[in-house]
Order: C-alpha cells, then sequence, then structure tokens
C-alpha cells in the first residue's frame, strides 16, 4: 500500500482575520488531509498550537463563544502606552486555560512559532519552552500589544519577517506545504466597531481611574480607531512581505480565503472567517488530494 506524504502546515497573520484557520483545520479533516507539522505566525501560531495538541474543537468553540462584549474583557488588558496599548496578559491566560499542555515537547506533532526580534528584525523560530509565551510573543502587533523579552532579545509579530511560514514548516522535514495567506482580501470590513463601543462604555465607568485620559482619548478619537489603524498599517507590509516570500518559496498548495468581511480586532466576528476557510480550502480540493 502507497503512504501519503508527509504534509506540513504553514498558518500565516492576519489578527481576528485568523480564525480562518479554524475552517481550514476542518476542511483538511474532512479530505481526510494528514498534517504531520505546523508553523504559524501571529494567529496562526495561535490556531496552529491547538491544532499540533489536536484541540482544534477547543479552540473554534472559544472563537465562536466570544461576543462583542467578550473581547475587551478576553483579549485587551489596556495598558498606558509605553512600549504597546495591550499588555497581552489576558490572552496568554486564555490560552493557559484551554491549552491542555504548556510545553512544546509534550505537544502531539511539530510546531513552530514565528516571532521577530525587534533589536535586531531577524526571525526567531520558537520551539522549545513555554509555548504560550512563544505564541504571545508571535501575536504581538507593534503598537497594540506589548513585545516579549527573551533570552536577551524583544520579540514581536512574526508577520514582520515571515506572514506565511512556508520555510519554517519545510524545515521540519515534510515533503510537501500547504499555506495559508490571510494577507489577500477584497475589501474593508463591513461590521463596525462593536468591540471598540464596548470598551469605551467600560471605560467611562471609571471616570476618576487611571484610566481617565485613555476613555477621553477614546471618546474623542474618530473612526477608524487606532487598533485599526495600527493594525491595517502591519498588514499592508505583511502583504507585501509574503507576496515576496511567497514568490522565492512557494508552497505546494496555496490556500487564501476572503476574509475582508472581518475587521483586523473583531474577534468576535468569528464564523465568517471560519467558513471563509472552509470554503477556500474546499476550492482547493482537486490540489489537496493530489498531494497524498
Amino acid at each position: 500500500m502507497k503512504q501519503s506524504r508527509k504534509i506540513g502546515l504553514a498558518l500565516g497573520g492576519g489578527a481576528a482575520r485568523g480564525w480562518a484557520h479554524i475552517g481550514v483545520l476542518r476542511a483538511l479533516e474532512e479530505l481526510k488531509i494528514p498534517v504531520a507539522a505546523i508553523a504559524g505566525t501571529s494567529m496562526g501560531a495561535l490556531v496552529g498550537v491547538f491544532a499540533a495538541n489536536d484541540q482544534v474543537e477547543t479552540v473554534e468553540l472559544v472563537a465562536l463563544g466570544l461576543a462583542a462584549r467578550d473581547v475587551a474583557r478576553t483579549f485587551l488588558d489596556i495598558t498606558l502606552p509605553r512600549a504597546g496599548l495591550v499588555e497581552g496578559r489576558k490572552i496568554s491566560r486564555l490560552i493557559q486555560e484551554h491549552l491542555d499542555v504548556p510545553r512544546f515537547d509534550l505537544l502531539r506533532r511539530p510546531f513552530r512559532a514565528v516571532a521577530t526580534d525587534l533589536l535586531t528584525g531577524t526571525e526567531v523560530i520558537l520551539d522549545s519552552g513555554d509555548v504560550v509565551e512563544a505564541v504571545r510573543a508571535s501575536i504581538a502587533i507593534p503598537g497594540i500589544f506589548t513585545p516579549v523579552p527573551r533570552n536577551g532579545m524583544l520579540l514581536a509579530d512574526g508577520g514582520l519577517v515571515n506572514p506565511v511560514p512556508v520555510s519554517v514548516a519545510r524545515a521540519l522535514g515534510v515533503e510537501a506545504v500547504i499555506a495559508v495567506d490571510l494577507n489577500c482580501f477584497a475589501g474593508p470590513a463591513a461590521h463596525g466597531n462593536q468591540w471598540s463601543d464596548t470598551l469605551q462604555q467600560r471605560l467611562k465607568k471609571s471616570a476618576a481611574s487611571r484610566w481617565a485620559p485613555v476613555k477621553r482619548w477614546l471618546e474623542e478619537a474618530p473612526q477608524p480607531n487606532i487598533f485599526d489603524v495600527m493594525g491595517h498599517s502591519i498588514r499592508i507590509i505583511e502583504q507585501q512581505i509574503a507576496a515576496i516570500r511567497l514568490r522565492t518559496e512557494p508552497a505546494d498548495v496555496l490556500i487564501r480565503p476572503d476574509v475582508g468581511a472581518v475587521g483586523i480586532m473583531e474577534f468576535h466576528h468569528a464564523a465568517p472567517a471560519i467558513e471563509a476557510g472552509y470554503l477556500a480550502t474546499m476550492q482547493q480540493r482537486d490540489a489537496l488530494l493530489a498531494l497524498v
């Protein structure tokens, strides 16, 4: 009996649009495409680490369970601007609460998270130690999430250097790589900024607190808000980098979900992102089945 090729998965960054990876994984499971190893950048690392531990259903339930009011409470522990607007402790706690293992070596299949050392501009491949810290570093969008100090480095979003980590997945010894690029979409998000409205409502209740300056700033700021501006700016840069790297380091199958209807920080709109990922994967059905 002919043995299946060893296939790797490269999951790209895209903030809230990264929930599309769940749909991709569901489609691959339905098509019986075996995934031997996973590399992820930013939200690709967050979803990827759960997939590497056979916990896709877990992260899917978390994503689909988020309402607009939950985003600020779950993802955004606002800090007065220093190295970033959001400390990231809450999102680390979210991963810890739902991921069954704390370290790379305990995951059920090989996994790598990609980050960027802000001090040198180099790509950093995280493959050992605390897996939650590694994912937290990989998702640290500059200016939004504070960077993560680690071994003399200052780590931030891996999308700054490798938005779709095909090279990292291939280095795991696989024979073919399926890549998911979330940087190609038709247009801006159709949804409003409900999560931002919820955050402002919470801040209004603490006018006398240390959040008062942030409250006034959010109330006076025109739309789009600073999270959208920073997020979209980074994604424009990553789109250019991804295009270059995918030409020089092509995937065997490239999946590009249309996630333009989901805003960068609209983590509560997981359902359309997941559907987009599923549909885009099914459109590549013949190419995917040819791999195995």
